[in-house]
């Protein structure tokens, strides 16, 4: 009897957050960043220091670093640009000046980019999922790459990182533990109860928990693909 306890058990739960997990993946509303470059171009301590001379509206500066950040939609919702509670910002530190900005690639014209100070912000421009700007920017005593802000229905901005989804391991796992318990159930009634009713109770479950744990993986192959595609 403790098969079909865990059978059922583990049926119920592994189907419960399966779809719980999917009803959330399927709307989500996402904003993500990927630093591309990031070389000092002259240090105080460079070898090269008294040598080299980088120049600035006629002044000489030092501590200078080459940066380039990509700044992309990650989810599968468009952000509208009333949705923008706070603009997206690169942020490099207090001590940090912004010499020059570019934006040297972008999904259609009409994103921008402005500099103040220590940083950088992108104009409240509509962002359907896969749309992204690269920014390029010269900038002295650079400490932080810092991209925040704030957008209605989505999470804090974080930089991306090409992996699977943390949940994808446990809810494989519990497809798995769905096979497993009505495999487990099969054997539990067939041979210590009424084989004939195991029979028919087998094969309808068996199906579907093959079906969706199938279903599951090539959503997620497909969501891997997607992602990368859209990201570059």
């Amino acid at each position: 009897m403790v098969y079909v306890v865990v059978a059922v058990l583990a049926a119920v739960v592994g189907a419960i957050v399966i779809i719980v997990d999917y009803l959330k993946q399927r709307y989500r509303k996402s904003v993500s960043y990927r630093i591309l470059a990031e070389t000092q171009l002259l240090s105080a301590k460079s070898e090269l220091k008294g040598k080299l001379k980088i120049t600035y509206e006629s002044k000489e500066v030092e501590n200078v670093s080459l940066v380039q950040v990509e700044v992309f939609n990650s989810g599968n919702l468009p952000v509208q640009d009333k949705e923008y509670d706070i603009p997206i910002t690169i942020f490099f530190g207090e001590k940090a000046r912004v010499l020059t900005t570019e934006v040297v690639r972008r999904s259609y014209g009409g994103i921008s980019a402005t500099s103040d100070g220590s940083a950088i912000t992108l104009s409240r421009t509509l962002l359907n999922p896969g749309d992204s700007v690269t920014i390029s920017a010269l900038v002295t005593e650079k400490s932080v790459i810092n991209v925040s802000g704030r957008i209605v229905g989505a999470n804090e901005i974080a930089e991306y990182i090409p992996k699977l989804r943390s949940s994808t391991f446990q809810l494989l796992l519990l497809s798995g533990l769905m096979v497993a318990g009505v495999i487990g159930f099969y054997v539990e009634i067939s041979v210590f109860n009424q084989p004939e009713l195991a029979s028919k109770i087998f094969f309808p479950l068996f199906f579907l928990s093959i079906l969706g744990l199938g279903s599951y993986v090539i959503v997620e192959i497909a969501d891997i693909v997607y992602s990368k595609l859209h990201s570059k």
